[in-house]
């Protein structure tokens, strides 16, 4: 150990006996309850988040099926709409939600089938012969 470790050591254990004194006054009391208090704040807030990002997930994979984006149906309504009572995802109020979006944005079926590519053809036929050409000697120069 270095002189420079010994002194921030002893000033660390000054400042751990400080804060907490020997007897227990109704201040120091108090202080220890709202720190408790704010302990419990910030659990309940980071719970709280923790269960708003499940509930959009759950949206989220719902919405999945409907073939409409999520970010068209939070357009249209809040998180807390689309929520029953008990905080479950209400499947009535989610389709509520999801026809007021497509209304909302236009948004409809394709018509008939998709079939990738179809459609896409040159409109000409390439000039050249590319397997003759390719089985024809070099031209020399």
């Amino acid at each position: 150990m270095t002189d420079n470790e010994t002194p921030a050591a002893e000033e660390g254990v000054e400042e751990a006996v400080e804060a907490e004194p020997a007897e227990d006054t109704p201040n120091s009391e108090a202080a220890k309850y709202r720190r408790k208090l704010r302990e419990a704040e910030r659990q309940r807030d980071t719970l709280a988040a923790h269960v708003e990002a499940l509930q959009r997930a759950q949206v989220d994979n719902l919405l999945a099926a409907t073939g409409v984006k999520s970010d068209a149906v939070f357009a249209v309504a809040e998180l807390a709409d689309l929520l029953a009572e008990d905080g479950t995802v209400a499947a009535e109020k989610l389709t509520a939600a999801v026809e007021a979006a497509k209304d909302k944005f236009g948004i409809t079926p394709p018509k008939g089938t998709h079939v990738p590519g179809v459609g896409n053809q040159p409109a000409a036929a390439p000039t050249v012969d590319r397997w003759k050409a390719a089985f024809t000697p070099a031209r020399r120069r």
